[in-house]
């Protein structure tokens, strides 16, 4: 692509503001009709023009496609004027108001992607440990688990849901901490640790702003929870916060999918997600370079283990 094509595609508030937002997150074209009070036509032409700029690119979530700023090589052309172009349009004295306007609206989807999740997990509280087999996979990951979360040192959580992994994991020597953002699994994990629950600090929030200092803890756990989580980036950027220098992190979750009907069954935000792009993410969030492997017979789950890069 040359320059005056960049430069051409570029050259409209609303590519503009839709560039904003993607710098945001993963949106679908319903999201962003609604964000910005323009026409589905009308989004769907600008996110074409920006895409054969190679500005901004998609990815299939069944029958969704999901739209986000392209991962370009920042030391690239592209790469430097996409930098350059949103720090220049958070910076516009001409598109202010309306940035703030679609930065308003933009985390009202996000509340509606949360509350959507926490509405469900409230719901099936009660029932999720025989439902999470049916919901989580058939690869056995256990066995990856346990050998990869240390004995000693902090251990986080995320999504703990109704505390069953973490009872696997105790007992401990070291701190072990769940968060997770259902009040109602928060209680049936304290039911389900019985004795050993006086060993967990479990929490109340978002796995987008964790209610933890920076840097102090060791090891983070997050075991078939991204795909239920609102900003899986922001997440990810949240998690690296909260970790000390080196700390490591452990993430189990689903291979990307087709099958529309875990939306409609267990509120999942996300069908899984493609290996090489969520590692990208985890990279591009401040850890070294992970390592992923994909199990099961079916391979339908990955692990992913990194560790938090210095610096």
């Amino acid at each position: 692509m040359d320059i005056a094509s960049l430069l051409k595609a570029l050259g409209d508030d609303s590519r503009l503001r839709l560039i904003h937002l993607l710098t945001k997150g993963s949106f679908n074209v319903q999201e962003l009709t609604q964000t910005l009070s323009l026409s589905q036509s009308t989004v769907s032409h600008h996110l074409k023009i920006l895409e054969q700029a190679g500005l901004v690119s998609h990815r299939k979530e069944g029958s969704f496609a999901f739209y986000t700023v392209a991962q370009a090589n920042p030391e690239s052309f592209e790469g430097q004027l996409l930098d350059l172009t949103t720090q220049a349009v958070t910076r516009s004295a001409n598109l202010h108001e309306q940035l703030e306007a679609d930065n308003t609206a933009i985390e009202k989807i996000f509340v509606g992607r949360r509350d959507k999740a926490r509405k469900y997990f409230d719901t099936v509280a009660r029932d999720w440990s025989s439902i999470r087999s049916e919901a989580q996979g058939k690869a056995d990951y256990l066995p990856h688990l346990t050998k990869s979360i240390p004995t000693e040192g902090s251990l986080l959580e995320l999504g703990c849901g109704s505390g069953m992994l973490l009872k696997k994991l105790l007992p401990r020597s070291g701190e072990t901490i769940g968060v997770d953002y259902s009040e109602a699994m928060i209680q049936e994990a304290r039911q389900n640790l019985g004795n050993l629950a006086e060993a967990v600090d479990i929490r109340l929030g978002y796995l987008e702003h964790l209610p933890l200092g920076d840097d102090t803890i060791d090891c983070a756990l997050a075991c078939m929870v991204f795909h239920h989580i609102a900003e899986p980036q922001e997440a990810m950027k949240d998690i690296h916060r909260v970790l000390r220098p080196n700390g490591s992190l452990v993430i189990v979750d689903l291979v990307e999918h087709n099958n529309e009907l875990m939306r409609e069954r267990y509120a999942d935000l996300w069908l899984g997600f493609n290996t090489d792009l969520f590692s990208n993410w985890i990279h591009q969030s401040g850890f070294e370079k992970p390592n992923l492997e994909v199990l099961g017979e079916e391979k339908d789950v990955f692990v992913l283990t990194t560790t938090k890069r210095e610096g």
